[in-house]
């Protein structure tokens, strides 16, 4: 019986204090990553939420982000394109996941990894999507169940950088 009641006492101590530190990052600061290029994240999940049309989906990294005119290739096959490139140490996976139910039948979708084992493997990358998300905590609903474990994994490395930020 003691040893039972010894073993309860630990389990709470030592599991007390990952709701806090997840509540703390999470929700009780405000966004630390809100004017940074990973909070792109929210505007270009938006668009690609916002078209109810057949679409061209481009996934990737970066190079994506920067080196596509996506105006000039949205006149040019006549119809909207969404730039779901963001930062490649996201990991594919992850701007994958994300995307996935937001693809229809007709879309057109064109996954550009960029020339690094991150991208094209299934690797993801828990703190860089905390950190994306930080100003809009609905887009990790979009994560995709099998990554809620990285997500929570993820927190200790997120909440101690965001909080050092917060300082």
């Amino acid at each position: 019986m003691k040893i039972k009641i010894f073993s309860l006492i630990c389990c709470i101590f030592i599991l007390l204090p990952f709701p806090v530190l997840a509540y703390t990052a999470l929700i009780g600061t405000p966004a630390q990553y809100d004017d940074t290029f990973l909070a792109e994240l929210s505007q270009k999940h938006q668009r690609l939420t916002s078209i109810d049309s057949k679409k061209a989906v481009l996934i990737g990294g970066s190079s994506l982000a920067f080196g596509i005119d996506s105006q000039l290739l949205e006149e040019y096959i006549g119809m909207p394109v969404v730039n779901y490139g963001l930062y490649a140490a996201i990991g594919t996976k992850a701007m994958l996941d994300m995307s996935e139910k937001y693809i229809n039948e007709g879309d057109i979708v064109v996954i550009c990894p960029e020339t690094e084992a991150q991208t094209y493997s299934l690797y993801y990358n828990a703190e860089s999507i905390l950190q994306a998300t930080d100003g809009n905590l609905s887009l990790l609903l979009d994560s995709g169940f099998s990554n809620y474990g990285k997500i929570i994994s993820g927190l200790p490395a997120f909440a101690k950088s965001k909080l050092s930020f917060y300082k």
